[in-house]
């Protein structure tokens, strides 16, 4: 009888056997062949990657000599080692702001009126972001740095996510006020 352990609980699946096995008994000189399939998730794919080791236990004729091994990968020299699959993201952000004149009053762009500014940060990769900062800089037509009166402040996103991450398509959105 032939036993697989594996802590994820994967379908393993039966594929073919030589000299005369069969899926739960391997003869001498024969092969067993499974497969196995997993669905990369979007926190598995932000991990980068995905190792996979199996153990097959075969018992002997009267249990009294059981046997196990641990599977090795096939490209490295090294025995008992988990296959792994390593993920190559493309991580990416596109930053928009505009920007909404508050007249005080007198119909006309002057002293006094007061710029909101809307910030969006939307994640055009393929991998969650984290750390999520904006540094603002702002500065008069003199080239002088002039200080917000407010902001920007992270106003939400389109996800649910909290201030400083952001998962692939979200949209956070921050606001400022001059």
């Amino acid at each position: 009888m032939i036993h697989f352990l594996n802590n994820n609980n994967l379908n393993t699946i039966f594929q073919s056997a030589t000299a005369g096995s069969s899926a739960t008994k391997i003869l001498v000189g024969g092969a067993v062949n499974y497969t196995t399939s997993y669905t990369i998730t979007q926190a598995i794919f932000d991990s980068g990657s995905i190792k996979n080791t199996v153990t097959a236990v075969g018992s002997s004729p009267g249990d009294n000599k059981d046997v196990t091994d641990t599977s090795d990968d096939p490209n490295t020299p090294l025995l008992n080692d988990p296959t792994i699959i390593s993920f190559t993201s493309s991580p990416s952000i596109d930053l928009l702001k505009s920007a909404t004149i508050i007249d005080n009053g007198n119909n006309y762009l002057d002293k006094g009126d007061i710029i909101q500014y809307a910030i969006s940060v939307i994640n055009t990769g393929d991998v969650t972001l984290s750390d999520l900062t904006l540094l603002d800089t702002f500065k008069d037509n003199s080239n002088n740095t002039i200080n917000l009166d407010f902001g920007p402040t992270f106003s939400g996103a389109s996800l649910g996510s909290a201030q400083g991450l952001l998962q692939v398509s979200e949209t956070a959105t921050y606001t400022a006020l001059y």
